[in-house]
């Protein structure tokens, strides 16, 4: 009898060892997920808001669950990787972020250099920047306006070609270099994955950074702003522009 408890005891010792072998604990055991989401338990709650696990940051909102893709926070924007892990010293859709993770409203408005124009005294977009308009796949437009909105990228046929007619109709001029400040609106342009142009909507407009009177052409920050919204009904145009 005694030697039967005795295997009994050793065999369920074996399936304990087991179990925890295949299941081990761990700082990951504090990550729970269900149909919506990921969310991190701190005791017999959750996280809420900024928290580093692991040596890299999350984001969390009030009811715990972890967000991804663009976030405003403190008046700053940031990246959360598909995983939840916030980008950093890096660039997302022409977008560069930097070793703390926040946006450089302006790191992104000139990567396009002067020397890739073809022809900077001409007088329409596309041969100074030697872009075919019919050729363009993706748009994405940031807002400057204290990030106000979060990026916004077109890809539907019909709304490039909608906002390149836009440019297309414009005619402009050669300027010196200024300091332009205060912009509301900046646009990259992509042919596929390929960035080609890249537009600062200010006064004089920036073009992959070149400045250029408009001197005929629509392309002032309202006009933007109703595209824009036609395209994300929560886009928030902001009275007073």
């Amino acid at each position: 009898m005694k030697k039967l408890k005795l295997t009994k005891i050793i065999a369920n010792s074996l399936l304990i060892v087991s179990a925890l072998a295949l299941n081990p604990m761990g700082a990951s055991a504090q990550w729970k997920q269900d149909s919506n989401g990921w969310w991190n338990t701190e005791g017999n709650s959750w996280s809420v808001g900024w928290r580093l696990i692991d040596g890299k940051w999350y984001y969390f909102e009030q009811d715990g669950y972890m967000k991804t893709g663009w976030i405003k926070y403190d008046g700053r924007l940031y990246y959360l990787n598909t995983d939840g892990s916030m980008a950093h010293d890096t660039t997302i859709d022409g977008f560069t972020v930097g070793s703390d993770g926040k946006w450089n409203q302006y790191a992104g408005t000139s990567s396009l250099k002067s020397s890739s124009n073809i022809n900077p005294n001409s007088t329409v977009i596309s041969d100074v920047t030697g872009v075919k308009f019919d050729d363009i796949t993706k748009i994405v437009f940031y807002d400057g306006r204290g990030r106000r909105n979060g990026p916004v990228m077109i890809e539907d046929k019909q709304k490039i070609k909608e906002f390149m007619g836009y440019l297309d109709g414009c005619s402009i001029k050669k300027t010196k270099n200024l300091e332009s400040t205060g912009w509301i609106h900046s646009a990259v342009f992509y042919i596929n994955d390929k960035e080609v142009m890249n537009i600062t909507f200010v006064n004089p407009i920036i073009i992959n950074g070149d400045y250029f009177n408009i001197t005929k052409g629509e392309l002032d920050s309202e006009t933007i702003g109703k595209f824009l919204k036609s395209i994300d009904p929560s886009y928030d145009i902001m009275a007073g522009l």
